[in-house]
């Protein structure tokens, strides 16, 4: 007899952007050399000062398990970088360390979700929020944005969503797939809707909080102090500072609520990976100088995607002001090719050999998203090939 799933399980869908990644490796099996925006991967190395403190940690000896919230000098490495990017201070008690940002929204997700109870975010979204959001027996509601505003928030219908059953909105800035930044009129009128109903919780994504270049971050704490005990910050060192496999996140949050965090994680993680909490503790020294040669490549490439598409028929294109991917609207393309936004991905996959990610896994069908992170050369050629693809039809 086979091995019985679970329903929270079979309920809920494999990762896109996984999908799409073992769609790629089907071909490079075949021998088919992928040109791969659909990676959402910084285009850099670790810093050197940052792998160096990883080696360090080896040789001499940080291999045993930390405290469930991790090393102290990290939480309080964590704390000085926030106070430092924007004066809103926590402390040791309301930090907790994780294996990443997405481990951190699981963990959040499961302490403060019951049953029925409803989250809303923004679409476009990250595509993994709403199966965790069931996973935890939430349930996801969702209010789309559009191109024409920005992929800002109308306050208004966000207010129209609102239930008894609410327990939190989440917010991603800068967002992924659109890389919006929320304008501080939006963030304002956000903070006086916290305000209005005092049962809701804020939760904030921030893994690309320093991927930007012209208009940075604005947190709600920073807006209103009076918010800070109903605001959950899940964040991380992999987008800012090219660290994905090495697996480190973080939460701020009232300490009462980091309580129930650690008792989550100590019953199904332990702690975070000690050799990365170490390396993590010198990524977080790092000055915004120090990664401004990432933030500037990716301003550049970026920008050249948007030039290179913005004046193709029947395309909308969105010129992020942060992270590292291009939103475009081609939704009148894919009425006249009479397909939908993941097949023509997959059309465009086997056809061109350029991988992207389909709109409708980040709430907008008609879309399609690019990773701007890769290699210039790369980039060039597969915008060519995109670009020549629809045009074709």
């Amino acid at each position: 007899m086979a091995i019985q799933i679970s329903n929270r399980v079979t309920s809920i869908k494999p990762s896109a952007t996984a999908l799409m990644s073992s769609k790629v490796q089907e071909l490079v099996e075949k021998g088919a050399k992928i040109l791969s925006l659909n990676v959402g991967e910084p285009g850099f190395n670790t810093p050197d000062v940052v792998k160096k403190a990883g080696i360090m940690a080896i040789e001499n000896n940080y291999t045993q398990y930390t405290t469930v919230d991790g090393y102290r000098d990290l939480r309080q490495a964590i704390i000085s970088r926030y106070y430092s990017d924007y004066g809103v201070n926590y402390e040791l008690d309301e930090v907790c360390v994780t294996t990443g940002a997405k481990h951190s929204l699981h963990n959040i997700f499961n302490c403060i979700i019951n049953d029925g109870d409803e989250i809303i975010y923004m679409a476009p979204y990250w595509a993994s929020y709403p199966d965790m959001i069931k996973l935890s027996g939430g349930v996801p509601v969702v209010l789309e944005t559009d191109i024409e505003n920005g992929f800002e928030p109308d306050i208004k219908k966000l207010e129209s969503l609102i239930s008894s059953k609410t327990k939190a909105i989440l917010i991603n800035i800068p967002n992924n797939p659109s890389g919006a930044i929320y304008s501080e009129a939006t963030m304002l009128a956000l903070a006086d809707l916290m305000k209005k109903y005092p049962h809701i919780v804020l939760i904030s994504d921030e893994i690309y909080d320093q991927v930007y270049w012209d208009r940075a971050p604005i947190p709600v704490t920073k807006i209103s102090a009076e918010l800070k005990d109903r605001v959950i910050v899940a964040s991380g060192v992999s987008k800012n500072y090219a660290m994905t496999g090495w697996r480190v996140g973080h939460i701020l949050a009232p300490s009462d609520f980091i309580n129930a965090i650690k008792k989550f994680q100590s019953q199904s993680l332990s702690c975070a990976c000690s050799i990365s909490q170490i390396a993590a503790i010198e990524a977080l020294k790092l000055e915004r100088a120090d990664i401004e040669h990432m933030n500037q490549e990716y301003y550049e490439s970026v920008s050249f995607v948007f030039n290179a598409l913005k004046d193709i028929p029947d395309v909308k294109v969105f010129m992020p002001q942060g992270g590292f991917y291009i939103f475009l609207d081609i939704s009148e393309v894919l009425e006249r090719m009479h397909l939908s936004d993941e097949s023509f991905c997959i059309k465009l996959l086997e056809e061109t050999f350029v991988g992207v990610i389909h709109g409708s896994a980040f709430g907008l069908s008609g879309h399609i998203r690019i990773s701007a992170a890769a290699q210039r050369d790369v980039l060039e050629e597969a915008i060519k090939r995109l670009k020549d693809f629809i045009l074709s039809y």
